[in-house]
């Protein structure tokens, strides 16, 4: 955020007058390149130590607009009126555009890889591949610059926006994530909760990739239904009767999957499936 606020663009920004959408989006990309070139002078980076990167996702709140900025395959998602209104597009090398830019640069895709190694196409760091001479930052194997989406906000619809990497989305699509925050929403105001329910549920659905995830929740979003809420918890503790039931009884070794393939076998009293996995 403070490459992005002290660029140049950010700073010609008066306060008091309406800035252009342009001038935002450039200072928006301009950071992303400017922390890019910042990070490759870090002394681990420099000596060749460190050869990591990272994706990254961004998102920038105005009253008026939203703008969405995405490098890599970490995802963000707008939820308006219960369905998924917006998504940002994952950088991958086998995207036209982008095979072309690796390609244009030297590079190979195979098995949807960079040189048959690194499964996206846009990150921070990663300078190893970033090295071809004669190229700017932008037209490199791996590509600094963000894909950035302006929207304009609506305040009566608007609910939900996901920041996610993709250790959630390598498990849960859009929709099946935006079912899951209003169903959890409606049960508990604690977003931090529903964010590492949510973590659970990719855990259980075998998601072995980091996972990060971040909920802005707007006005309209769901809230708190007593009546959701008092199901829940009723749910819950028939699901934990059933476990123990399960521990006690079972003659063989227990593990989670089999715990949790137990409590799917039972219709009454109805509990959703996703339910039973984040809990």
């Amino acid at each position: 955020l403070k490459c992005i606020v002290d660029t140049e663009e950010f700073k010609k920004i008066d306060p008091d007058l309406a800035p252009s959408l342009p001038e935002i989006e450039r200072g928006i990309r301009d950071g992303f390149l400017s922390l890019d070139d910042r990070l490759r002078q870090l002394p681990q980076v420099a000596s060749g130590e460190d050869k990591s990167g990272s994706t990254a996702v961004c998102v920038l709140i105005t009253p008026k607009h939203i703008f969405f900025a995405n490098c890599g395959d970490s995802r963000a998602v707008l939820i308006r009126q219960g369905e998924v209104a917006f998504a940002t597009v994952d950088h991958k090398p086998i995207n036209p555009s982008e095979k072309e830019r690796i390609q244009n640069a030297g590079g190979s895709v195979i098995v949807e890889r960079v040189n048959g190694s690194l499964a996206v196409s846009r990150s921070i760091g990663d300078y190893a591949y970033k090295g071809v001479k004669g190229l700017g930052p932008t037209e490199q194997l791996i590509s600094p610059e963000p894909e950035i989406t302006v929207l304009n906000r609506n305040k009566e619809l608007d609910e939900i926006i996901v920041l996610a990497c993709d250790g959630i989305w390598d498990v849960l699509s859009n929709e099946a994530l935006c079912t899951l925050l209003q169903h959890r929403m409606r049960c508990t105001d604690d977003l931090s909760l529903v964010c590492n329910e949510t973590i659970d549920m990719c855990l259980y659905k075998g998601s072995s990739d980091n996972m990060s995830i971040v909920l802005v929740a707007f006005d309209p979003a769901p809230r708190t239904d007593p009546k959701c809420k008092s199901e829940d918890e009723k749910a819950e503790e028939v699901l934990f009767e059933r476990a123990k039931k399960y521990l006690e009884t079972t003659r063989d070794q227990p593990s989670m999957e089999s715990v949790l393939a137990h409590l799917q076998t039972f219709s009454e009293p109805p509990i959703p499936s996703f339910l039973v996995f984040c809990k």
